[in-house]
């Protein structure tokens, strides 16, 4: 009895843990909303061309951070957890700190250089290739900016911090972004206004970012706890294999917005990325409630690992799940239900998106079902299936996206990236009920 009772109490203690912290990440996650409620500013201050090619280079650049974070974001959710002594966490930190600044700063160098290339695949109507290649170099800098922010707020995340980042996230980085925007756009810099309100507001996020790690990790032993090759070595073996899987899931919120620019000529390509990405943001809202179970479910999950709370790991999958299931159906509803005021409040010039929002909303609704499987698999398998997962998807994605992107514009995009995402995350579901012996829907795991 005695024993029954501390397991449960084991168990209510980790709901309570993974609830709060949820709670707290889904605060940080919502300044997708703030930046959803600036594009009707952005649309009216500097145009659709404009915003639209904007659109395009924000996913170009967050697609290549996919890349320059090396991974290191999921390997310090990972590592760190699990680690007692203090040396081997900084050590871990400078590790994922070298690699990720080193990437990227030579990154952001890569897109100078190519920069012309980039301007001739983009299709701006209107639009000089001599602007649009300085707007891309300017632009550039993004890249090690936002690389920065989202690994340092990752080893925030790693210690089990879940709510510091939401000022950041959430204020420097959304709310100062419009206004920076609105500053420049007034003082007549509407041609690169846009793209430096964007770093502006990256810079001062990554220079807070800093400082809040600086409370949780004792940096000033850094430049003296020296750099382990081995443990370099041991956290890039993990990583690596994650940096793919990582990139495809940029792949999959970014690349249909890159492909109706490029597929659909002339300006008409960069409205219907514009339109898309309208709908992808306010869409964003299911996947603000996914990410938040998401960033707490991993490092406490390798937190139990560790110390081998099997049946905490099992509570926390079921229960998560019945709980995004819960969410998800009301918001989803609710927001189908209200597309066509969510969009008249954006203009005029949102209302086409009003298709694409709702097979994107369904979309993410149906991923819902099979919870934090993805975040399962990465923790407790091998690195291999989630990458084996994302390229399935990302294969079903591409192949849809050829076919139907032409014909049916931004509602081909959304269908083509609602199918791929069902799939990589639908997969992992039946993967951690093989490999673990986990199933979120088990009665005796996580019942209500």
């Amino acid at each position: 009895m005695k024993g029954e009772q501390g397991g449960l109490a084991a168990h209510q203690s980790a709901r309570k843990e993974m609830t709060r912290g949820a709670s707290l990440a889904l605060l940080a996650r919502l300044g997708a909303l703030v930046e959803a409620a600036g594009f009707p500013i952005f649309l009216w201050l500097y145009g659709s061309v404009t915003f639209g090619l904007f659109a395009t280079l924000y996913a170009f650049v967050r697609i290549a951070s996919g890349v320059t974070q090396m991974g290191m974001d999921v390997a310090l959710q990972r590592f760190v957890p699990s680690y007692d002594n203090e040396v081997d966490v900084l050590r871990a930190l400078l590790v994922a700190l070298v690699t990720t600044l080193g990437a990227g700063i030579l990154g952001a160098l890569a897109l100078i250089v190519f920069a012309p290339d980039i301007a001739r695949l983009i299709n701006g109507e209107g639009q000089d290739i001599t602007h649009v290649v300085g707007i891309i170099r300017v632009y550039a800098w993004t890249l090690p900016l936002w690389t920065g922010v989202e690994v340092l707020t990752a080893c925030v995340r790693a210690r089990r911090k879940f709510g510091p980042e939401i000022r950041i996230r959430f204020f420097y980085e959304q709310v100062l972004r419009i206004l920076f925007a609105v500053i420049l756009a007034v003082a007549g810099m509407t041609a690169y206004g846009l793209f430096l309100a964007h770093i502006v507001s990256m810079a001062i996020a990554a220079i807070l970012s800093m400082a809040l790690v600086s409370r949780y990790f004792d940096l000033k032993k850094l430049p003296t706890i020296g750099f382990d090759p081995k443990l370099a070595g041991t956290m890039l073996h993990y990583a690596l294999p994650m940096m793919p899987a990582t990139l495809i899931q940029r792949f999959f919120s970014e690349l249909p917005v890159v492909l109706l620019n490029v597929i659909i000529p002339g300006a008409a390509g960069a409205t219907a990325a514009g339109l898309y990405s309208i709908a992808r943001k306010l869409s964003s809202v299911m996947q603000v409630i996914h990410n938040s179970f998401d960033y707490v479910i991993a490092p406490l999950t390798a937190f139990q690992k560790g110390r081998g709370g099997r049946d905490a790991i099992a509570d926390m999958y079921a229960y998560s799940t019945r709980l995004m299931i819960a969410f998800g159906l009301v918001l989803a509803g609710g927001m189908i239900g209200a597309r066509h005021a969510l969009l008249d409040l954006l203009g005029p010039e949102a209302k086409p998106a009003a298709v694409a929002l709702v097979i994107l909303v369904l979309g993410r609704l149906s991923t819902f079902f099979f919870g934090q499987a993805p975040a399962m698999v990465r923790i407790l398998a091998s690195t291999y299936w989630t990458l084996a997962n994302g390229i399935l998807g990302l294969l079903a994605m591409g192949a849809l996206l050829y076919f139907l992107v032409d014909d049916y514009g931004p509602a081909g995009a959304a269908i083509a990236a609602s199918a791929g995402l069902i799939i990589s995350r639908g997969l992992p579901l039946f993967e951690v009920a093989v490999l673990s012996r986990l199933w979120p829907y088990s009665v005796k795991c996580g019942g209500l």
